[in-house]
């Protein structure tokens, strides 16, 4: 009898097994079909385009043939990515390429590509520009192959840093929406999803229509603002200012620049480097047209005024942001890890520090929150020290800008992509340098602990409720202690520092033993959930006694807005922001088109505003199409910004009207770590 039901179990256990089998074998033969017909696709479309490229151009150009090996290089990366795919080695391939030289490998790659793509940069303006296309064949062909080395490397990069790349494309949506943009990454992840059917998390999966429509619009807006408004009409703008100052007068000219530049560099988030560029511009175009003065002179003086002016920027911005008024809008506004590092670092730094960690953020937004912590007036005078290297590349690119149409300083078109190069490579070394002086205080208690302070304060503002000198002496949001009167029925057990602390602990013991950075960044992402969690059911705990809160002038309640949502983003509306993301797009493209590459730079500097008359009216229809757009998808940000200008020049007329009772300085709660 017990043979018999050992048998019967054997056979189920069979069957299930089976049963197993053919269900796997179903999804890998589906597979198999999904990349069949994908491989056939890729060679229907390459065979187009080369149809296309080979009867649409010569024999002898040498363009086609580059076209040629383009298409090629495609067709060899997307066999080869479907292939490591097929046989499921494509992770085990980039991680192999992380790991040469100890683990060193994206360090490897990365500065192998930056040193050829240089070197091959500088070969080719010789050979085309200097030697105007006669040069030795030898020079010819070591350019070429260096360049299509540089493109072979580009694949190894893309491989090496594939966990980063992938770890965006599921976190940012401007990510897809740069993807969907090109066409070419819109098709790669429609059929990436076809092929392999994605759960959240992964590099590849649909975040939801409406947060793409966010990234392609955020995309669109941020290359239409660059190229379109400062390369486009920015630069013959600029130009026909200096053009001018023959009849302004050259101390006018300065002087107009320089109150401008003083707006600019006192205006929240705004980017303080456009100050460096466009004065470069404008004072050497000045100085060498309008005052004969040479080119290296003029670019002397142009450097040392610039940075005087950063200087007499960042003194106005600390002034400024220790008002009381400006110091509750920072507490409420500022990014949370501006605010945190502040408290954790700012306070207690030096001044050649704190120049290093204000690398990382605006130059603005930094001035503004030096003033807002009170820092001390020599800390932060010396702390602009950045300024002085920071503004040798960038007014290098506008000096150089403004030249690029003397003759005699041919140079200069060769110097400009290597200077744009110098300036992104400074600034990339500035705010890693920033980072990492941050980022040795971000696994700190006092970090972590002002992190969540700043996290609660800034919710409860924007839901009505501002804090007192009193309630915040009480510690009003349970951050550290929970024996307060106004809790005594409801509230949190226990505080907010005692539940993160235990899950933080965890999540640093878990970071240091696990040895990818996947790995890390799913660590990472499970952490921020945790905490996210806490933190909701804390507010939830604290939302009943609020009333109490106020009654006891613990904190002062505003009712807000409660429609603070854009009509567009309104789920019913779907359709309509797609329609209008759609348009906005087109519109893009034809500004691009019609203006960007219609103006020369160099007739641009020369001409001045004239070159902007030759553009075609269809493209200034669809840039004005484009800004009124705009207006129309923002339009609640735009009145809630013109409301903020109101009340700056507000208090700029009448002055600083505060509650005195309200808290500004925030300190952070002192918490016994048990």
């Amino acid at each position: 009898m017990f043979e018999k039901i050992f048998e019967r179990r054997l056979s189920t256990q069979q069957l299930e097994a089976i049963s197993t089998k053919k269900f796997v074998s179903r999804e890998e033969e589906g597979l198999r079909k999904k990349q069949i017909i994908t491989v056939l696709l890729i060679w229907v479309i390459t065979i187009l385009l080369l149809v296309w490229v080979l009867l649409l151009s010569s024999f002898f150009d040498m363009d086609k043939w580059d076209r040629v090996a383009y298409i090629g290089i495609w067709f060899v990366f997307f066999h080869f990515i479907l292939w490591l795919d097929n046989f499921d080695k494509f992770h085990d391939f980039h991680r192999s390429l992380e790991g040469i030289c100890n683990g060193k490998g994206q360090m490897v790659f990365g500065v192998t590509f930056f040193v050829l793509a240089f070197v091959d940069y500088i070969l080719i303006e010789i050979y085309y520009d200097l030697m105007n296309e006669d040069g030795p064949l030898g020079l010819f062909i070591t350019l070429y192959v260096l360049y299509y080395i540089c493109l072979v490397l580009i694949f190894f990069n893309f491989m090496v840093y594939w966990e980063v790349i992938a770890f965006y494309c599921s976190e940012y949506s401007y990510v897809h929406g740069f993807m969907y943009i090109s066409l070419l990454g819109g098709v790669a992840l429609v059929v990436s999803r076809w092929i392999r059917p994605s759960k959240p998390g992964d590099w590849h999966h649909h975040p939801g229509t409406s947060i793409v429509l966010d990234g392609i619009l955020n995309v669109i807006s941020i290359f239409f603002v660059f190229l379109v408004v400062l390369a486009g009409i920015g630069i013959p703008l600029f130009a026909e200012f200096g053009l001018s100052a023959k009849t302004l007068g050259t101390p006018l000219a300065f002087t107009l620049l320089a109150i401008v530049s003083m707006t600019v560099m006192l205006t929240p988030l705004a980017p303080g480097n456009i100050v460096d560029v466009c004065g470069g511009f404008v004072m050497i175009q000045i100085l060498m047209k309008q005052e004969r003065v040479g080119f290296y002179v003029s670019w002397l003086i142009a450097y040392f005024s610039i940075c005087i002016w950063h200087v007499c920027g960042a003194c106005a911005q600390w002034f400024v942001g220790m008002q009381p008024c400006v110091q509750a809008w920072g507490n409420a506004s500022l990014p949370i890890p501006m605010l945190a590092a502040s408290d954790a670092v700012l306070k207690e730094a030096n001044w050649f520090r704190v120049g290093l960690i204000g690398s990382v953020f605006m130059d603005t937004a930094n001035g503004l929150n030096q003033g807002r912590i009170n820092m001390e007036f020599w800390t932060q005078l010396f702390s602009e020290w950045v300024c002085f290297p920071n503004a040798i590349p960038l007014v290098s690119v506008g000096g150089t800008v403004a030249v690029s149409g003397i003759n005699s300083l041919n140079w200069t078109r060769m110097a400009l992509p290597v200077l744009l190069l110098l300036a992104s490579v400074w600034q990339a070394m500035g705010t890693s340098f920033g980072a990492n002086a941050m980022g040795s205080s971000t696994d700190t208690d006092k970090y972590w602990q002002s992190r969540e302070k700043w996290t609660l304060t800034q919710f409860f503002n924007k839901v009505g409720y501002t804090v007192t000198q009193l309630g915040w002496k009480n510690d009003v949001y349970q951050l550290a202690r929970t024996d307060q009167e106004v809790y005594s029925e409801v509230g949190n057990e226990l505080c907010l520092y005692s539940k993160i602390s235990k899950v933080h602990r965890v999540y640093l013991e878990d970071r240091d033993s696990l040895q990818t950075e996947q790995a890390r960044l799913a660590r990472y992402q499970q952490y921020n959930d945790d905490i996210t969690a806490i933190r909701e059911e804390h507010i939830k705990n604290i939302e009943a006694s609020l009333e109490s809160a106020a009654k006891a002038d613990w904190l002062i309640f505003k009712k807000v807005n409660a429609d603070t949502m854009s009509w567009f983003n309104r789920e019913e509306n779907l359709k309509y922001k797609s329609a209008i993301i759609f348009v906005l797009n087109i519109c893009f493209l034809v500004s691009v088109v019609g203006i960007y590459n219609e103006i020369e730079m160099q007739e641009a500097v020369i001409q001045g505003f004239k070159v902007l008359l030759d553009v075609k009216p269809w493209a200034w229809v669809g840039f004005f199409t484009f800004i009124g757009l705009q207006i129309v998808y923002h339009n609640l940000s735009i009145l809630s910004g013109l409301k903020s200008m109101g009340s700056m020049f507000t208090w700029i007329l009448a002055g600083c009207k505060f509650n005195e009772t309200v808290e500004t300085k925030f300190e952070t709660p002192h918490w016994e770590k048990i």
